[in-house]
């Protein structure tokens, strides 16, 4: 899923576009809730994740994140990482 936003901004779902390094930059070293992440863990996470969602800038900057965790059998999903 590609969706065009107001401004030339984008989200887009393609795992294989997600700037795991620029990710694990702003979670691992500036979040209040994952500083310290390991980045072998943060791309392990990008992985397993159900689905994963970058926000994009003019000229493909990625400036934002969000991973969908999911557990089937408890009809439960989880937003993190946003």
């Amino acid at each position: 899923m590609r969706r065009e936003l107001a401004g030339g901004y984008e989200l887009d779902d393609r795992r294989d576009r997600v700037d795991a390094a620029a990710v694990h930059a702003y979670i691992g070293g500036e979040s209040y809730w994952a500083k310290g992440r390991p980045r072998e863990v943060m791309d392990g996470l990008i992985e397993r994740a159900a689905r994963v969602v970058g926000l994009y800038a003019p000229g493909g900057e990625q400036v934002g994140f969000s991973r969908t965790v999911d557990a089937p059998d408890a009809f439960l999903a989880y937003l993190a990482d946003v």
